[in-house]
């Protein structure tokens, strides 16, 4: 036990094997166990104890006369032992001096407990976790577990109690820490001391219920399900009975994440896996809210960053935490080229969970089924026999489309002869979100009231200006108390010098931290970037645990910006890659690969080459719940390969891309409006603007229908299409109709 930086002069380690330490290095003295004895006794009970019941401690087994000859026996052993001022002494009683530069671990524990206690109620988690993680180093194991003291009954009931009491502390002490490191997202260190305190404790399930989902949470899943395996066999051999319904439900789960989105990912030899660093206080609050909203008390929590800050990664990693819990999780996106498609993000939301889940006993009516499959036609197939919806337009027949999410979403809560389930919908990027999206978003949280359902935004500030949907709509529900806002800065120098050493261990992690905290000023997304490619230069080679990194020379790296780090690692594709990149970039955010070859013309034999490696150059990810999809890494490798081709080969490619989308059996309207429109060619952009807009008024996403409308007006009235040009007014003057019936 090293010394504190004041060191007193002795430090007397109770907790594991007996030591006394002067100056940190271990001193030979009181050889004798009952000297032992009565220097650990006095020294936890302050005060002068009477000589005759301090003999009858520890002699309790002689006559008064001999005991008393024996306490004064080792007295003179102690004084010879002790510093000369340690004892305080006179013919009736003794003790031990109080101040006088003795530490006793034991002691040192309750305070550094009660100093946790005060930062707790102070509200500061880092204080909690020092003085918590001071408290659990001390504990090395019982209270004076090697002093087997014989003839001393009633010492040995005292130590008895104290060592049952100073176990108990430590339990508490690691409970806490665990927990409080587990909202804080740092399962690493909560995984040790999880396995730390399920050693005092090994039959303890909740603490096999602990150690499995933080394996599960650090992509160890084939350990957890061992880990289970052990807690049955412990609990069948020592108390004779079955793991409890929660703990086999973990099990059950685990067994079915072979293939889940949320499963930490595991690094390949060679491969970059950087650690969820910085975040633990976000972390935490997080987890508080959600804590809130499974007991039906959520409210919408809006996350602010500017791009590539590290709000995904952040609500990922949350997911991950919640869906340990068995929670239902449902995920959306927003795109910057989606915007006019009605509901796009809850809808995408809705339709992976369905192909993901499969859920064929929801507790719905066949009426709101049916009202929901406006939404998402997949439930016909799902659910054959369903009724036609039910007619009429305006605000009523919208009313009864966002009622029937409210209710869909219920239901995925309460599944048939299962207990209430939480739930946690995200929706990222709600800067670009459609109106329609907002107005439902809005409807969800004023009529959840009392649902196990947690809503999570994200969004860009930079993006949202005053006059933004997105603001209006955080301002009227913070006038009403029904959204929580967290604002995420770039990481910090520490976090940085974290993901460093991850990389490359002590010895180089100062250097590295400091080159990579340089070069991002803290912004994760170019953070990785730059990670990335000091990989491909070979100035950061090796396996994980084994890496080494040059920094490398000013005109090798020396980026401007991140377009310019993004343009770099893009330059080192096959030409066919980045041809089919930029290809990619223009169908958008997401992409399929079909359609990437149906669009690819002479480029269609290697898409399959470059799907591989845009892969392993981290700039595209698959999406786990739709096959042969796949997703940009971030939209600023696509905003930035878009970009970075000239306008006429922009409108060339969307062209490509329309008529692509054309060769689908069900059309996709308004994806085939927007690519012809970019291409410039309007007499094709036209009819499916005017598809788009009939299918938005259908849905009640009336702004969105007469942002249609109006494109194909503006159009067909340049072009002095009189006669088309009036039925589309029409079509305007219906929907805005039934925007105000």
């Amino acid at each position: 036990m090293a010394p504190e930086k004041s060191s007193p002069l002795l430090i007397v380690q109770t907790l594991g094997r007996f030591e006394i330490r002067r100056q940190g290095a271990q001193i030979e003295a009181l050889t004798l166990r009952k000297a032992r004895a009565l220097f650990v006794y006095l020294l936890l009970n302050p005060g002068l104890h009477d000589r005759s019941r301090l003999a009858g401690l520890l002699w309790g087994d002689c006559t008064e006369t001999r005991a008393r000859h024996n306490l004064r026996q080792t007295l003179w052993h102690l004084r010879r032992a002790l510093p000369s001022d340690l004892l305080v002494e006179n013919r009736l009683t003794v003790g031990m001096a109080q101040g006088g530069g003795v530490r006793v671990d034991a002691l040192m524990l309750e305070e550094a407990l009660q100093r946790a206690e005060r930062c707790r109620r102070l509200h500061d988690d880092t204080g909690v976790i020092s003085h918590l993680s001071q408290a659990v180093a001390l504990y090395q194991g019982e209270f004076l577990v090697d002093l087997d003291v014989e003839g001393s009954p009633e010492f040995a009931t005292w130590r008895a109690g104290y060592a049952a009491s100073m176990h108990e502390l430590a339990l508490t002490a690691f409970s806490q820490l665990t927990r409080l490191l587990l909202q804080r997202g740092d399962y690493e260190q909560a995984l040790v001391y999880a396995r730390r305190q399920l050693q005092l404790e090994p039959w303890w399930e909740e603490g096999h219920r602990l150690v499995m989902t933080l394996l599960a949470l650090t992509g160890q899943r084939g350990a957890a399900l061992a880990q289970y395996e052990t807690c049955r066999r412990q609990l069948l051999e020592e108390v004779g009975v079955e793991p409890m319904p929660e703990t086999t439900a973990l099990y059950q789960r685990l067994l079915n994440w072979q293939t889940s989105d949320w499963v930490a990912p595991t690094a390949e030899a060679g491969d970059l896996l950087l650690p969820f660093a910085g975040r633990g206080e976000e972390h935490a609050h997080l987890v508080a809210w959600w804590e809130q909203a499974s007991r039906g008390r959520g409210r919408l929590a809006l996350i602010e960053g500017e791009a590539g800050v590290g709000k995904t990664r952040l609500v990922e990693e949350m997911i991950r935490y919640v869906e340990m819990q068995g929670a239902v999780i449902l995920s959306g996106r927003c795109y910057e080229f989606g915007g006019d498609i009605p509901y796009q993000p809850i809808a995408e939301a809705v339709r992976s969970h369905l192909r993901a889940s499969s859920p064929a006993d929801l507790p719905l009516s066949a009426t709101w089924l049916a009202e929901m499959a406006r939404l998402t036609p997949e439930l016909l197939d799902m659910y054959p026999g369903l009724p036609e919806p039910g007619p009429g337009t305006g605000p009523a027949a919208r009313q009864r489309l966002f009622e029937a999410v409210v209710r869909f979403l219920r239901a995925l809560t309460r599944p048939s002869g299962v207990s209430p389930i939480p739930l946690l919908f995200f929706l990222d990027d709600l800067h670009w979100a459609d109106a329609s999206t907002l107005d439902l978003l809005h409807y969800l949280l004023r009529n959840l009231a009392g649902a196990p359902i947690w809503l999570v935004g994200t969004y860009r500030p930079e993006e949202v200006g005053l006059d933004h949907l997105l603001t209006r709509l955080r301002q009227g529900l913070s006038r009403d108390h029904l959204v929580d806002h967290l604002t995420l800065s770039p990481l910090s120098p520490a976090a940085v010098s974290e993901i460093a050493h991850s990389l490359v261990g002590d010895e180089a992690a100062k250097a590295l931290g400091d080159f990579l905290y340089r070069e991002s000023e803290g912004n994760p997304f170019f953070l990785i970037e730059t990670v990335y490619s000091l990989q491909e230069q070979g100035a950061l080679v090796g396996d994980t645990g084994e890496r080494h990194w040059r920094e490398p020379a000013a005109f090798a790296l020396a980026p401007r910006s991140v377009q310019d780090v993004i343009l770099q690692r893009v330059g080192r594709l096959s030409h066919p890659a980045r041809r089919l990149l930029t290809l990619a970039a223009v169908i958008g955010r997401n992409f399929d690969e079909a359609l990437l070859r149906a669009a690819a013309r002479g480029d269609v034999g290697a898409v399959a080459a470059s799907l591989d490696e845009w892969l392993a150059r981290h700039l595209v990810r698959p999406q786990p719940t739709s096959p042969g999809c796949y997703d940009f890494n971030h939209d600023k490798i696509r905003a930035v390969v878009y970009e970075a081709a000239d306008a006429g080969r922009r409108r060339a490619l969307h062209r490509q891309v329309g008529e692509a989308l054309e060769l689908e059996g069900e059309k996709r309207v308004g994806l085939l409006a927007y690519h012809w429109a970019q291409a410039g060619e309007w007499q094709k952009a036209v009819p499916y603007l005017l598809q788009a807009g009939d299918q938005a008024r259908l849905l009640y996403a009336l702004q969105e229908a007469v942002a249609y409308y109006r494109q194909a007006l503006d159009y067909l009235q340049e072009q002095g299409e009189g006669e088309q040009a009036a039925r589309t007014l029409m079509k305007l003057g219906l929907t805005h109709h039934n925007a105000f019936d």
